[in-house]
């Protein structure tokens, strides 16, 4: 009863999308303030409603309703109580049903509060936001309905339908299929809704820049109205992307944590376009230009997410045959091909409206340097993008399929994110309309001269490639330069007020929180970079079988086999050192854990246990691994199985990987700072509403 509830809420959600969206053309386009405002209130009911779907969902799969087809798919007797709700996401039904109720999140936040401002572009911003929350709505009731149910024939073959269908019997099945087991980590718990909330938190900037356009609007008020939405749906975006790497790193077992997979890749792509825009809008708002550049951006951002979403629901970059298969495919490239079409139509149509205030007066100014950054972006978004769907256009026209490795991408990528970091050294030194080589050079001389000393310094030291050399240089440079920009504030606002220096630093970022603030998301990326040269560049791997009490030396350490402990539910009786392996886990997973020493010359020993997760119903398993890590490494240890007394050990030391993880930290405090309202802001949040709609077409 409950999950049929919740099936009559997504339809009525559905149709109530659909009226906001034709409430709000229509309302805009006859000047009709009530329609408007019914289309805005009749967006804000959308969430409420999809709240109970995914909540009749939930429930199926805490009650263990196996006639429903998701339920079974996901879980069953074993399965935790929270694993059975973040199950939501653990399938493709359910995860579109959540992606849905993440977008009616945006939409709901957005069109509830009133409307001050920008009451031109409410209707089309309601119509572009309400629009794609419908399409992916029906897309969720007629190609990924999680809310089917289970039926089957005389003969026992069982098929789903989201109605009873004559001459079948409702089935209901013992127990479920069970969550995959690469979905019960805490990291990717957390990893899918921080991706989700990235994808479908492009829509909000996506909807201001259309709606602008289609509004006729000549201001630039669209850009500070969608400036914080973007940093929201970048900064998950952002985090979805961490949180990937460190579940790749803690679960996959293989020593590393980014290895251009296509689902990885799909969710660069908008990022690195969303990169550019937020750099690019800066230009719009202080000197008029880059307004098509802008358009452009945002626009290609939001059909990377929709052929992103196409790509990793249809597995078509796994096989051109995989699209013929899926049911999702020709809808995404249609809605793809509508999206890409009507915002270049668009664009086209009000090129008046979006000719530059200013023009490019030097290449030594800062406009010039966003505009390389423009470019260096657009370029390393096309490699990626050409890597990632060569295999399917290398198959759909040479009948071949083609792949991009890693060392391919490393080798391509390498020199333009070095590009970019120069950029970001450069950039914050050179001044608006034009600047003079000679000043350019009295502020760069001391941070290149410590370039140039950090890269004889690695060299003397024994670093012997080239490439690393002059990326551990660039970031110098680059560090050094943000550095002494906080310096410069900080010494400042010293003299000019007599606060201590750290008072200094905290008001200077408080009375211009969106410059330091992207200062701090500089230095970030910086503290990755050195991450990423070290751990790539310097990583040593060694293997070997050793028997209980044999040593291996991996690098400074000394690692200890002492045994080997097997747990496996499906024999029955196990030992009763296998009960705190199962604390959390559920009965349908076997473990093959190593138990071994580490030992540093001045430390103490630490024991670690690395083991296997072999999955009873034979999809797969983990090598999850035992890390000691340090500031400077991680030894990374794998434990492979035991075969007659001897266990298989592989060894990895990845130097310097804790600074990836460190400097994601500092940019997401970065992107926190940036878009944290001042005090006047707030002020005006808590402002008594006004009628969000009165005037509005005025």
């Amino acid at each position: 009863m409950i999950t049929d509830l919740g099936l009559i809420a997504l339809v009525i959600a559905a149709l109530t999308a659909i009226y906001s969206f034709v409430m709000a053309i229509v309302g805009g386009n006859q000047k009709r303030p009530e329609h408007i405002e019914s289309a805005r209130r009749a967006a804000i009911v959308v969430m409420p409603l999809l709240t109970l779907s995914c909540l009749a969902i939930v429930y199926s799969n805490l009650v263990g309703d196996y006639s429903v087809e998701y339920t079974y798919r996901v879980s069953n007797s074993t399965t935790p109580d929270f694993l059975r709700i973040t199950a939501l996401w653990g399938g493709q039904n359910g995860s579109l049903l959540f992606w849905n109720w993440l977008m009616s999140l945006y939409i709901f936040f957005v069109f509830l509060r009133p409307w001050k401002s920008n009451r031109d572009l409410l209707p089309w911003v309601i119509a572009v936001s309400i629009g794609t929350q419908a399409f992916f709505i029906l897309l969720t009731i007629f190609f990924a309905n999680p809310f089917a149910r289970l039926f089957s024939d005389a003969a026992g073959n069982v098929s789903s339908s989201i109605f009873p269908v004559a001459g079948l019997l409702p089935f209901r099945a013992a127990d479920g299929q069970g969550l995959n087991p690469l979905l019960r980590h805490p990291g990717m718990i957390i990893h899918p809704p921080m991706l989700y909330l990235g994808f479908v938190g492009l829509v909000i900037p996506f909807a201001y820049a259309i709606g602008a356009l289609l509004a006729k609007n000549k201001t630039d008020s669209w850009i500070h109205a969608m400036r914080r939405p973007a940093l929201v749906a970048w900064l998950f975006l952002g985090l979805g992307l961490l949180l990937g790497a460190r579940w790749a790193y803690d679960v996959l077992g293989w020593g590393g944590y980014w290895g251009w997979d296509p689902v990885e890749n799909s969710a660069l792509l908008p990022w690195l376009t969303m990169t550019a825009f937020l750099h690019s809008v800066i230009i719009q708002e202080k000197r008029g230009m880059f307004k098509v550049w802008n358009v452009i951006l945002i626009g290609l951002s939001f059909a990377l997410m929709i052929i992103g979403t196409l790509a990793t629901r249809t597995g078509i970059i796994s096989s051109v045959h995989s699209f013929a298969r899926s049911s999702l495919g020709l809808p995404f490239v249609a809605f793809t091909g509508f999206v890409l079409i009507g915002t270049a139509v668009l664009t086209v149509s009000r090129w008046n409206l979006l000719r530059s205030d200013n023009k490019l007066a030097s290449i030594f100014s800062r406009e010039a340097m966003f505009l390389l950054n423009n470019f260096v972006f657009m370029i390393l978004t096309f490699t990626v993008f050409v890597g990632t769907w060569l295999p399917m256009i290398s198959e759909l026209f040479g009948g071949e399929k083609l792949t991009v490795g890693p060392a391919v991408y490393n080798m391509l990528i390498g020199p333009q994110v070095a590009a970019l970091i120069l950029l970001m050294g450069i950039g914050p030194l050179v001044a608006w309309h034009k600047s003079s080589t000679e000043t350019l050079g009295k502020m760069m001389w001391k941070p290149a001269v410590l370039a140039v000393a950090v890269m004889v310094l690695l060299f003397v030291t024994g670093v012997d490639k080239i490439f690393v050399v002059i990326g551990f240089g660039l970031v110098a440079f680059s560090l050094a330069i943000t550095l002494t920009e906080y310096w410069r504030g900080m010494r400042a606002r010293h003299k000019l007020s007599g606060e201590n220096y750290f008072a200094a630093f905290t008001h200077l970022i408080a009375r211009n929180r969106r410059r330091y603030g992207g200062y701090l998301i500089h230095f970030g990326v910086l503290v990755m970079g050195i991450g990423v040269l070290g751990s790539i560049n310097y990583q040593v791997e060694t293997q070997r079988s050793l028997a209980p009490g044999g040593q291996m030396q991996v690098g400074p350490y000394t690692i200890t086999y002492e045994r080997a402990l097997t747990c496996d539910p499906s024999l029955g009786q196990m030992s009763p050192d296998c009960t705190e392996w199962y604390t959390e886990r559920g009965r349908d997973i076997a473990i093959v854990a190593g138990y071994m020493t580490i030992e540093k010359a001045g430390q103490a020993p630490v024991r670690v246990a690395p083991y296997r997760e072999i999955f009873l119903n034979g999809t797969g398993e983990l090598t999850p691994p035992g890390v000691l890590s340090t500031i400077g490494e991680d030894l990374y240890l794998l434990f492979l199985g035991e075969q007659s007394g001897f266990g298989t050990i592989k060894a990895y030391i990845n130097p310097l990987i804790q600074f990836l993880w460190v400097g994601g930290i500092i940019l997401v405090l970065g992107t926190l700072v940036a878009m944290w309202p001042t005090a006047a802001e707030r002020r005006q949040m808590v402002a008594a509403p006004e009628r969000t709609v009165a005037g509005a077409v005025q």
